[in-house]
């Protein structure tokens, strides 16, 4: 009988990724094994269980006790080992890309990361990491927003917050919303990186810098690293959206002033006074 590859949901903090997508499944259907996906397992990462099971794999509600092989991303935790069938294989996938840092439980390093909007994603597996593997390090996050309300990973990053209270240090930075430190209203560019880095953050204290968010706040940030004597190969920078080609805004062309016909009703102290005869009037002289 076919082997069963199983591909569970992925349930680290932060983590969008799926073990395998649908072209890859269909790859392995032809090469003799079966794919079960656990439902809701590639939702982070746009793949619906429809587009799973088009490409010939099971949507099933859980895959660790029948899988013959499990295909994962993030380690497994102890609950879900003790659920692997005995004599299961576990393929995780390696660390790929630039963005990071191996870490050491002997290390004493500080970290900062600098972050805009949904540049927080790849950061919160980096903080929960590195905090949770040194525990001698710590972990200070710049993440910038328009307001508290639009904060992605709110809830998650609170609870890294509660659970190494010493350790992490959580800084807001809203360009929309009034804060009580006025250094932390406005926007993530070059001054607001310089300021915060000679009065918030010294980088001299800094063994590496993780930067993810709009390409101009990355480059902004990396310039102020730069002039404030951080080495280049200690700057981490993740262009997710670097291949999103530029527009250009072309601002709507403003509707011709009336000459002739508009017609606008003027409400004072409760009467209606507007006539059109005198509006035709006024705009003409």
């Amino acid at each position: 009988m076919p082997q069963l590859i199983g591909v569970p949901r992925e349930t680290a903090a932060g983590e969008k990724r799926v073990a395998t997508v649908p072209e890859v499944v269909e790859k392995l259907i032809k090469l003799g094994f079966r794919v079960a996906v656990q439902s809701g397992a590639g939702e982070a990462a746009n793949f619906s269980d429809d587009a799973y099971r088009a490409a010939g794999a099971d949507i099933v509600s859980q895959v660790w006790d029948r899988a013959d092989i499990v295909f994962k991303v993030r380690p497994p935790t102890p609950n879900e080992v003790q659920q692997l069938r005995e004599g299961a294989t576990l393929d995780v996938m390696p660390p790929m890309g630039h963005f990071g840092v191996s870490h050491d439980a002997r290390d004493s390093r500080h970290y900062l990361g600098v972050a805009a909007g949904s540049g927080i994603t790849p950061l919160v597996s980096i903080i929960a990491s590195a905090l949770a593997t040194e525990p001698n390090s710590r972990f200070t996050l710049v993440f910038g927003n328009r307001a508290s309300s639009s904060v992605m990973f709110r809830d998650e990053l609170a609870a890294l917050k509660d659970r190494y209270l010493d350790r992490f240090n959580l800084v807001h930075v809203l360009s929309r919303e009034p804060q009580d430190i006025e250094l932390l209203h406005g926007r993530i560019d070059r001054a607001k990186a310089d300021a915060l880095f000679e009065r918030w953050v010294p980088v001299a204290d800094v063994d590496y810098a993780f930067v993810c968010g709009p390409e101009g706040m990355m480059d902004a940030v990396r310039a102020s690293l730069l002039a404030h004597g951080m080495p280049a190969e200690r700057i981490k920078i993740e262009r997710f959206a670097a291949s999103i080609p530029k527009h250009t805004h072309v601002p709507r062309p403003l509707p011709q002033a009336a000459h002739t016909e508009c017609e606008v009703h003027v409400v004072i102290d409760g009467s209606l006074k507007g006539k059109l005869e005198r509006l035709q009037s006024a705009l003409v002289n």
